[in-house]
């Protein structure tokens, strides 16, 4: 797994990319995001539209994730993900857990709604 970071105003936006399984540097995500949290980044934007594969074990970490932003007062949510993705995570009922949009943009745009993204 790759993992990109950008800010957005007060949105931190992670672009993964790669397989997420536990053999592919698991658990770096929940550091980052623990990282975030103490840095006081509260709003954050998981974009998965270039993960080509993911385990069960990589999608918790992303629930791990979810919540420890919820604990200190803070939000996740998911952009572009894959079909495969969101077969699994409807399979396993997370669906309705996150808040997920099409595009990087519509989320970010939710956490923070006056923000003109260049």
């Amino acid at each position: 797994m790759q993992l990109e970071e950008r800010v957005v105003g007060e949105v931190t936006v992670l672009m993964l990319s790669g397989r997420m399984t536990r053999n592919d540097h698991f658990g770096a995500l929940t550091e980052r995001v623990q990282d975030l949290v103490r840095a006081g980044r509260r709003k954050l934007v998981l974009d998965l539209g270039a993960v080509s594969y993911m385990d069960s074990m990589c999608l918790g970490e992303i629930i791990s994730g979810l919540a420890t932003m919820r604990k200190q007062g803070g939000t996740l949510h998911l952009a572009n993900l894959p079909e495969r993705i969101e077969q699994l995570m409807t399979l396993v009922g997370l669906k309705s857990v996150f808040q997920t949009f099409g595009s990087e943009q519509e989320a970010v745009r939710s956490l923070a709604p006056g923000l003109s993204e260049s």
